[in-house]
Formats: C-alpha cells, sequence, structure tokens
C-alpha cells in the first residue's frame, strides 16, 4: 500500500506543478527535485524483499514523509490564496523560503531512510500515475456473471417451500437462515425473495438491510418505498418515525406480506420492527439472515433454522471456473484444471473465497501464476483466519491504481448501496485517478468495472448499456479496507466515542463518520481530531443542534488542506452554509445531503478555485450566486431545484461537464451564455422559455461532448447535429396543449447516431414520415407520454431498428384499440403500459416482440384482457399487473383464470390489484 500512497502523492505534486506553475513560482526545481527523490524510495521498497518489521517500518516511514510532501505544498498553496478578496496574495520571499526549508527536510529525512546507494540498484523511474482504464474488447460486463449461483440450488428449493406451503390463516412466523461470513445467506435470500412462487403467494414484500448500524428512520424509509414506490418515500422523507410506523402498519394490515430483514445482528432490531408489523394470521412471514443462532431463535423459537452448509468439491471448482473463466461456459483450460480443483478443494467449501479467488484468476493468464497464488495463501488456519487470509491476499494483488480506490470504499457504511456516479466523482477529486487518453470519469469507470471484475465489489445495477450503476461491497470485504486504510493513515472510520482518537501509526489524512449522533454526543473537534485531514466525510444521522454546529465558520477554521469535505445533515433548518467555507480554497468536492428548508450558498463559494464537483442532494431550492461563475475548474455542478444567478464570463475557459436541477427563471436562458460551456457532457433544466430566436439551440451546437439532455419546452432544435446519448423533451404547455403535433416538429434527429435515450412529453400526433419517424437510428430507450398516437403513427413506432426499452405512459396513446404487428418491436425486451385511460382492446401478432423479457401494465382500468398472442412471447420471465380492475385480475389467476392459459409461461407474475 506504501508505493500506492506515494505513486498518489507523486502525481497530486506533479499536478500541482503543471495547474499552479504562478503560486508555486520560485520552488517548482525543489518540487521536482522531491518528486525524484520520492519515486527513488518508492521503487527501492518495490523492491525490497520479505513482510519483516524493518521493510514495515520503512513503510511506514515513506508513507508520513508522502503526507509531509502533500502538506507542505498544500499549505503554502493555501497560504498564497488565503486573501478572498483577490485570488492570490502578493509574492513574499519569506513563505517560500519556508517552503523550500521545508521540501529540504523532507529529503534529507527521505535519504536517511532510504540511503542513496540503494537507489543505484533499483530500476530507471516510470512514468508514475498515469494509468488508463482497462479496454479489453473481448470481456465485456455481463448480467449473468454478477447474478452466477452455483450450488443453492437444492437450498434455494427449500427456502422457497417453507415460503409458500403454510396455512393461509397462520399467524406470521419467521424463516431464519443462519451460517457464517461468506456462506452466502444474503444471495439465497435474494433468490427465493424473487423465486416466482414466492412472487405469486406473496402480494407485498419489502427487504431492509439492518447491519450492526442500522438507522431506524432509514429502515422505514426503506420498507415505505418498497411497499408503496419511491414517490411515496419521498413524500414521507420529513415524516416522524410513529408516523411512518403507522404509514406502513395500516397498509400492511389484511395484506399477506414478505419482509426479508437482511444481515441482522442484534435482537434490539428485531424487536424495533416487531413492534409496527402487524399480525393478521393471513399466512405473512419473515425472512431473516443471520449469523448469530441466539437472534434467529429470540425471533422466532416456533421456527427451525436453516443452516446453511458449506459447498462440496465439485460444487466449489464449479463456482471457482464461473469466476475465473466467466465466458468458458463451466470449461477448464487442460493445463490448469489440476491446480485449479486444489485451489477450490484449499478454500473448503466458502463461496465468498472461491468468488474472491476466482475473481483474483480471472487475470492470470499463465499456469505458473496460479500455482503461486495456491502458494502463497497459508490454508492451516481454521476457516475464519484463512478467509482473512484469502481476502488480504487478493487485496495485495491489486494493481497499484486499483488500491486506494478499494481502500476508499471504506468510506461508506456497511451494506450501503453505492452510486456509482458519485464514487467516480469522489475518486476523481482524491487524485486517485489518472489519464490521457480518456477523461477521468471515464477512467475511474474502467476503475469501477476492474474491481467487480475481480470480485472485490459487487454490481447492484447495471444500465441498459451495461456500465455498473449501484454498488455494494461485503462486510468482510469492508472490514478488510478499513483495517488496511487505517493501519496506513489513508483514512479512519471515526465512531462518537473515539472521534479525536488518533491511529496508531499514521496521523490519519481522510476521517470520516458513520455515527449516529445524538443531543448528548459532544460536537466533534476535527482540528483536535486530525489538524492535516485532506476530507472530512459523515455518512451518519446528525441531531439538530449538530447541524447548526457545522453552520458555525468557527468549525472550519484552521482545517486548510481539506480537498473532500461530504456530509449527510438529514433534516436541517440550515438556511446558509457559513462563509467560512470559502476559505477553503484547495478543496475540490463539496458534496452536501439535507431535506427541509431552502438554502442560500455564500458568495464566497466563487473563491474555491480548485473546486470539481458541487454535489447538492437536496430536495429544498439551493440560491446560487453568480460567484458560481468564477469557478473555471468545476466539473459537475448537481442539484434538483437550482437557482443560478448570474452567466458564464465570455473571458474564461470552463471544464464543466454536467449542470443538473437548473430551474429556469423567466428569461435565464437567454441571458446565460451556455455557449461558453463547450465541454458540458450532461445538461438538465425545466421551465426553458418559449423562444423564436433559437439560442439555446445555437448553444446546444457548441456542445460537442453533450450526452444526456433534459430540457424544458423548446422549439428551434434543426441545428442539433453533435453527438447526444440521452435527450429528455418536455414539450408541453397547459396554454397550448390542444395544439396537434407540438412535439412532432422536433423530431429531426436523424442524424443523431450517440443519441441512445430519450424522454417525451408533450402532443406528436402524427409521427414525420422521415426515414425512423425522425428518431435517432441507435435509439434503444423510449419513455412517451401525453404523446397522443393514433394507431397510424404506433405502426410506425414499431419499426426502430435496435429499440430495446418503451414506455407508454399517461395519454401517449389515444385509441381504444393497441395493435403489436409481427415482426415489430424486434429487439425490445421491456415493455410498460402506464395509465391508458380509453385502452379498451390490445392485441399481439405472432412474431411480435420476439425478445421480450419484462412486461409491466399498470392503471389501464378500461383494458378487458390480456392479449392472446402473449402466448407466442415465449422470452417473456416476468409481468407485472398494478392497479388494474378487479375482473381482469380475476382473469389471470393462476389456473382457474379465464386468461391464465395465455401467460402460463412466464415464470414471474406479480398481481396487485390496487
Amino acid at each position: 500500500m506504501a508505493e500506492s500512497i506515494v505513486t498518489i502523492s507523486i502525481a497530486k505534486l506533479r499536478e500541482l506543478l503543471i495547474q499552479e506553475p504562478h503560486l508555486l513560482r520560485g520552488a517548482d526545481g525543489d518540487i521536482s527535485s522531491l518528486i525524484e527523490e520520492l519515486d527513488r524510495a518508492r521503487r527501492a521498497l518495490a523492491r525490497a524483499e520479505g513482510d519483516d518489521a524493518h521493510t514495515k517500518d520503512r513503510a511506514d516511514q515513506l508513507i508520513s514523509l508522502a503526507y509531509d510532501a502533500e502538506c507542505a505544498v498544500d499549505a503554502h498553496l493555501y497560504k498564497r490564496r488565503r486573501r478572498t478578496t483577490s485570488c492570490v496574495d502578493p509574492f513574499s520571499p519569506r513563505r517560500l523560503r519556508r517552503l523550500r526549508n521545508r521540501i529540504d527536510d523532507i529529503k534529507k529525512r527521505t535519504t536517511a531512510v532510504f540511503p542513496a546507494d540503494e537507489f543505484n540498484t533499483v530500476i530507471a523511474p516510470t512514468d508514475v500515475g498515469v494509468i488508463e482504464p482497462p479496454t479489453d474488447t473481448n470481456d465485456p460486463p455481463s448480467f449473468e456473471e454478477d447474478e452466477a449461483v452455483v450450488g443453492f440450488d437444492d437450498d434455494i428449493e427449500a427456502i422457497v417451500a417453507r415460503l409458500v406451503e403454510g396455512d393461509d390463516h397462520a399467524r406470521r412466523s419467521a424463516v431464519s437462515i443462519v451460517g457464517m461470513g461468506g456462506l452466502g445467506k444474503t444471495t439465497l435470500a435474494s433468490k427465493a425473495y424473487k423465486h416466482a412462487r414466492v412472487a405469486k403467494r406473496f402480494g407485498d414484500k419489502a427487504w431492509v438491510t439492518v447491519s450492526r448500524h442500522y438507522r431506524p428512520k432509514e429502515l422505514l424509509l426503506v420498507m415505505l418505498e418498497c411497499l408503496l414506490g419511491k414517490q411515496e418515500r419521498v413524500l414521507m422523507e420529513m415524516a416522524e418515525e410513529d408516523a411512518l410506523k403507522r404509514k406502513i402498519s395500516d397498509y400492511l394490515k389484511q395484506r399477506r406480506y414478505l419482509l426479508v430483514v437482511d444481515d441482522i445482528w442484534r435482537y434490539e432490531a428485531w424487536a424495533f420492527l416487531n413492534d409496527f408489523l402487524p399480525d393478521s394470521s393471513n399466512g405473512s412471514l419473515v425472512l431473516l439472515t443471520t449469523r448469530d443462532r441466539d437472534v434467529a431463535a429470540s425471533v422466532d423459537a416456533t421456527s427451525p433454522l436453516y443452516e446453511l452448509q458449506l459447498l462440496g468439491e465439485e460444487k466449489s471448482w464449479e463456482l471457482l471456473l464461473k469466476k475465473a473463466f466467466p465466458h468458458l461456459k463451466g470449461r477448464c483450460p487442460k493445463d490448469y484444471e489440476e491446480v485449479g480443483r486444489e485451489i477450490a478443494r484449499k478454500c473448503g467449501g466458502l463461496p465468498l473465497q472461491l468468488v474472491v479467488l476466482g475473481g483474483l484468476l480471472r487475470e492470470k493468464k499463465k499456469r505458473d501464476d496460479w500455482y503461486r497464488v495456491l502458494t502463497g495463501v497459508d490454508w492451516v488456519l481454521d476457516m475464519e483466519d484463512r478467509t482473512s487470509r484469502v481476502l488480504a491476499h487478493s487485496y495485495h494483488d491489486l494493481p497499484e491504481h486499483l488500491k486506494p480506490c478499494f481502500l476508499y470504499l471504506g468510506v461508506f457504511p456497511e451494506d450501503y448501496e453505492i452510486l456509482s456516479g458519485r464514487l467516480v466523482r469522489l475518486w476523481v477529486a482524491e487524485g486517485f485517478v489518472n489519464s490521457m487518453n480518456a477523461e477521468l470519469e471515464e477512467a475511474a469507470e474502467g476503475y469501477l468495472e476492474a474491481l467487480v471484475k475481480r470480485n472485490l465489489v459487487m454490481s447492484v445495477r447495471r444500465t441498459f448499456a451495461g456500465n455498473v450503476e449501484s454498488c455494494r461491497v461485503h462486510d468482510l470485504l469492508l472490514e478488510l479496507s478499513v483495517s488496511k486504510a487505517r493501519d496506513t493513515g489513508f483514512l479512519d472510520v471515526r465512531k462518537e466515542e473515539n472521534f479525536e482518537e488518533q491511529s496508531a501509526a499514521h496521523r490519519a489524512r481522510r476521517i470520516v463518520s458513520h455515527s449516529i449522533i445524538d443531543e448528548d454526543t459532544p460536537s466533534p473537534d476535527f482540528k483536535r481530531a486530525s489538524p492535516e485531514i485532506c476530507s472530512l466525510i459523515h455518512c451518519g444521522t446528525l441531531h439538530k443542534l449538530h447541524r447548526q454546529y457545522l453552520a458555525k465558520d468557527s468549525i472550519w477554521e484552521g482545517l486548510n488542506l481539506l480537498r473532500v469535505v461530504d456530509v449527510d445533515l438529514g433534516y436541517s433548518p440550515v438556511k446558509i452554509l457559513p462563509k467560512g467555507i470559502g476559505k477553503m480554497t484547495l478543496l475540490r468536492h463539496l458534496g452536501l445531503d439535507w431535506s427541509g428548508t431552502h438554502m442560500r450558498l455564500p458568495t464566497s463559494l466563487g473563491n474555491l478555485c480548485n473546486l470539481q464537483t458541487l454535489d447538492l442532494r437536496i430536495d429544498s431550492t439551493i440560491f446560487v450566486p453568480a460567484s458560481i461563475w468564477r469557478l473555471e475548474r468545476l466539473r459537475h455542478l448537481l442539484g434538483k431545484d437550482l437557482r443560478i444567478d448570474g452567466q458564464p464570463r465570455i473571458d474564461r475557459r470552463y471544464d464543466l461537464q454536467t449542470l443538473s436541477g437548473v430551474r429556469d427563471p423567466p428569461g435565464w436562458s437567454k441571458r446565460c451564455q451556455l455557449s461558453r460551456l463547450t465541454r458540458l457532457r450532461a445538461f438538465e433544466a425545466e421551465m426553458i422559455e418559449i423562444s423564436d430566436e433559437g439560442p439555446l439551440a445555437a448553444a446546444l451546437h457548441e456542445m460537442k461532448s453533450l450526452r444526456s439532455l433534459e430540457l424544458g419546452l423548446h422549439e428551434d432544435w434543426t441545428e442539433l447535429k453533435k453527438p447526444i446519448r440521452k435527450l429528455y423533451i418536455f414539450a408541453e404547455d397547459p396554454k397550448t396543449e390542444d395544439i396537434e403535433g407540438q412535439m412532432a416538429k422536433l423530431l429531426v434527429f436523424q442524424e443523431h447516431h450517440e443519441l441512445r435515450e430519450m424522454c417525451l412529453h408533450g402532443h406528436i400526433g402524427a409521427l414525420p414520415r422521415a426515414p425512423n419517424c425522425g428518431f435517432p437510428p441507435n435509439l434503444t430507450k423510449l419513455y412517451l407520454t401525453r404523446s397522443r398516437l393514433t394507431r397510424d403513427s404506433f405502426a410506425r413506432l414499431e419499426r426502430l431498428p435496435k429499440l430495446q426499452l418503451l414506455t407508454l405512459s399517461y395519454r401517449s396513446y389515444i385509441e381504444g384499440e393497441l395493435v403489436f404487428g409481427g415482426g415489430g418491436f424486434a429487439e425490445l425486451e421491456s415493455l410498460e403500459i402506464d395509465n391508458l385511460q380509453k385502452l379498451e382492446k390490445w392485441e399481439v401478432e405472432e412474431g411480435a416482440m420476439p425478445v421480450l423479457k419484462t412486461l409491466v401494465v399498470t392503471y389501464c382500468r378500461m383494458l378487458k384482457e390480456l392479449p392472446e398472442g402473449l402466448q407466442h412471447v415465449t422470452s417473456l420471465k416476468e409481468m407485472v399487473l398494478r392497479s388494474m380492475s378487479a375482473s381482469f385480475c380475476g382473469r389471470v389467476r393462476e389456473g382457474e383464470g379465464e386468461d391464465w392459459w395465455k401467460v402460463q409461461h412466464i415464470p414471474t407474475i406479480t398481481i396487485k390489484e390496487s
């Protein structure tokens, strides 16, 4: 790890020499010499053999030297920018002399640890810090690979049987899956939860992950979202816990439900849930996963525990093969079988060991490398210790540029679903990502995919294009990450009881809090906790007194070297950020998450000239000062309701790539010189003013990197000829919604080969007779609302050659009969029909939608029956019917409904009448 940390420090220093030559004038030669000295020490350490105490001590000293080098240069830069009235203060010879003296001291200490004659034995220096993302196009991400399960077939059937074969009038009971960490309890529960028989028995299902440190309100909100949808969660975000309990309890009364309580550690967590869960004696069930037999027994002493067993040798070998050779479908090259089987046997049947080692072996292209893995682990240990050694071995085998990325995962709490966009932006801000040929964010996405392929990170959700949308880390791997990070001072996770405690070997550079801080907890002293921290992240819950405390200028004074601040404030009364935050001129990432009152950002925000990301995960209105346009290095400005003053300046070159959540006051789109934002890749705004002059189209014409666009009402799109990946158009005004074809004139995208996703909200009527009806040729996702398509227009729509997802929402189709013609929608995989109020008859001709996998029909109350042609759509895997009429649902009832024969081939059918 020392090599990785020093590599990052060297890359940061090199970047500063390029970005801040005027601020480092007079010390640039000294810094270059320091970089060379650190690089030589790094290479000397890399060549050192053994894991003895002397080598570890030298590694610890080198880490401290690298941190000292960063702090020395950062402190100098901060002092040069400390005046807020001007970006740079006058040149100070005394300050320059102080920096050069500190650099000289660090170089002498480096030489003392790594003598000069040792440097003569090492290889020539390499270009550290510039790592390109993986580009192996022959090994693309696989959805099936993420879902690979081996050896659980009998367990799945046994658990499903216990869930579905109970008495319809039995009292609520619990089924508990018990076993050690890494056995696959969560995987087994997930497979049972998604099973077709379970879906048919339980009309309502919810999944909550408890973990050791859970937040009660978050559990309630997650349950609410599972049961009533995301919109209901948003509406109830600010409700008190008691109100949430009542809401869930009232909804579940008289309903048969299944609740999965994953990774529960203490009985107190179950007592919290049991307090409001109704028992209507209708066969409702709770499915738990836990390592603790006593916890399981205390939840339901009458239900026998399901103790998950280790895999046998053949199943172990099969699982290892699936992970090591994911595209060979269970076949193994002959030269690898003997050593591979021995590795599988040594794992003792624990799935986590097999999965992680399989990911490691996937990167090994020679048989000798497999033998090194076999001999590199101390197998003569008990299962728990051996698992720790296997995970550590996989970590140490990572390329140097991935090690800090893996350790950084310790920022997030246990079982936390990590949004990849947020993770990528944090990696970039921390300086972990360097690339010559790709955008930093694209390179970081490649890093994440590499960790997923090694099975050190689990992909939770992927986009239609196959990119990781969110991910999670197994708790044993998270423990490894946190432990390794703390040992090196890379990152330290603090609790409220030890917030100001220092790590043993190093002062922490990054402080993370997962605490649930209440009224009785003393407010944390960040400066005392670690005076030279570069990152401060809080993912817990703050009492309102502490939220107000964070709004004071005094709390931020002295934290001059901060590069990353990311704080979850919860529901907050804070209305303005402290002005003092504008003094943190080294800040690269500022992330705030809260709900409640609106907030006004201080004008001092314009002093943060290194800021890359301003991430405001806030439901309320945010007033952004005009000084935001002084930030030329800002890459991402994210929000939900941003009211931005001023406009981009003509004399500046902006690096802004993401601008989302803009709510346009009248005339803003005309005043704002958006054409200055030539590097914009994603732009989302609402309430764009109608204009015949087309200033926005002219600006979009200059945005040659644009991939994602979400806009309000606009007319002139004819000049839009540049690469776009995603387009949202809301072209409907209450005063003009009855004007026929209001949207059709916007469909001029035949030459937009990069545009893959569109959301059209407005009156189309008759589709144009242009190629692809004016849609882009590579369109894969299409969402239609209020389109008022007729039967003739729909017949042309189904000829779109690459469409994979189609959503027909409110008033998108206005006739009483809807026909899917034979051969139509040849590539469609997902279809949702929602709230078509006039639809009475639906026909699917043979040969239509030949690869359809998912069908969702919602709130079409006039629809009388499902089409007979669905019997020919044999590719269907799941059908969901929600809020349909009672007579419609009755026709689909299993075994006795009149339409059951049409859909009996579909494995999973979910029906919710209301």
